[in-house]
């Protein structure tokens, strides 16, 4: 409720703290949920595979955060490459090309959990944490293209607002459906690490889910 009257007052302001008139724009509505997705995933990886590698790989919380450094890396790597990308094909292809990543990412991870295998788990990491290099920037500089040069302040905010508030909810639904769904398949007679795995597949499937609407809203995309 305080969030829509928060709306509600900014939008009747003649100097509004958070100018929403933004919102009209349609390109950038879709780049504010793109990058709001890529987030998601990139949050939700940082979060969930840890507990992946310690709950079902038994490894110890050193190597789970040092397995998380190969997909940091690639990721660091691949925003050199996305701007160049974006300028060379723009900003639609750069784009589907990430959310490609990341919805694959997804999509073997969720079929290669059962192997128990490290290796695997940190390139699957690193294919969804790659993705997010071709669509974070170039979603957020899509975005801004599309707004007058006085409301990029407020656009850039409003990103950085709603991507936040969206990767902690995601992360949220992300470990409720781990816990919920490990705790109902024990009930139901498998075993722990069973259960576990089949938790962490509804995980997976869910963000697989997720990502794929994602790449719905990169095809809606429109050149300027």
């Amino acid at each position: 409720m305080l969030l829509a009257l928060f709306v509600y007052r900014q939008l009747q302001a003649t100097s509004p703290l958070l100018d929403l008139r933004i919102l009209k724009s349609f390109n950038y509505d879709l780049a504010l949920l793109l990058t709001a997705c890529s987030y998601i995933a990139l949050i939700v990886v940082t979060i969930i595979f840890p507990l992946y590698y310690q709950g079902v790989l038994r490894v110890s919380p050193f190597i789970s955060g040092l397995a998380l450094v190969p997909g940091a890396v690639f990721l660091s790597l691949l925003n050199f490459l996305a701007g160049k990308l974006a300028d060379h094909l723009g900003f639609k292809p750069t784009i589907l090309i990430g959310m490609i990543m990341i919805s694959g990412g997804w999509y073997l991870t969720s079929n290669l959990l059962s192997f128990q295998s490290l290796t695997l788990m940190i390139i699957c990491a690193a294919i969804i944490e790659g993705g997010n290099a071709f669509v974070m920037m170039p979603a957020i500089t899509l975005g801004s293209n599309f707004l007058s040069p006085k409301l990029v302040s407020h656009g850039t905010a409003v990103i950085t607002t709603v991507r936040q508030v969206l990767g902690s909810a995601g992360v949220a639904l992300a470990t409720i459906i781990l816990t919920q769904v490990s705790d109902h398949q024990q009930l139901l007679g498998l075993t722990h690490l069973a259960a576990t795995l089949t938790a962490f597949s509804y995980v997976c499937y869910t963000m697989l889910v997720l990502e794929l609407c994602g790449l719905g809203l990169a095809l809606l995309i429109k050149n300027k």
